[in-house]
């Protein structure tokens, strides 16, 4: 699990070790969105489509047949994953907390770390995207899965530099 704006986009796109790396949102997306109109009658794009999925994104443990939904698409792109050899890179914290115990490594930064990235890169509401994210992290706080990335990391930098963190991913 890689924490939100460590560069995860980037190096599925550009790095050398893009072929080797699957993004769960590429492989989910679609079908999600697909799914919830079909659920729900909305037009995906829609204002009414956008506010539906919104809800079902943020209060997912509200919906327990989404949370099947995701979790057979779950298992779905795990398997994906595992058959092309790739390693699967997700950030929803949702996945965190439906499946924490099932990633290999949770890639985290420390809370001002996010909160000057986020600015950088434009992002919104930075300190209670971060408290959120924080939430599903707590459990996994001292578990050795764990590596907090100082500000200067990036997730391509990771895999570049550690060789200890590629081989165990």
């Amino acid at each position: 699990w890689g924490h939100p704006a460590i560069g995860k986009t980037y190096a599925m796109e550009y790095s050398r070790y893009k072929d080797q790396l699957m993004d769960w949102d590429e492989e989910f997306n679609v079908n999600r969105d697909n799914w919830i109109a079909k659920k729900t009658g909305t037009i995906k794009g829609t204002p009414e489509f956008k506010a539906v999925r919104n809800e079902y994104m943020i209060n997912y443990a509200q919906h327990p047949d989404y949370v099947e939904f995701v979790k057979a698409e779950w298992e779905r792109i795990k398997a994906l994953a595992n058959s092309q050899n790739k390693i699967l890179i997700a950030s929803p914290h949702m996945l965190l907390d439906l499946f924490g115990n099932e990633f290999d490594k949770i890639l985290t930064m420390e809370f001002d770390d996010f909160v000057d990235r986020s600015k950088r890169r434009g992002d919104a509401v930075q300190e209670a995207w971060k408290i959120g994210i924080n939430e599903p992290l707590a459990p996994f706080k001292d578990s050795d899965k764990v590596i907090t990335i100082s500000p200067d990391d990036t997730f391509t930098r990771l895999l570049e530099y550690s060789d200890v963190l590629y081989a165990n991913l």
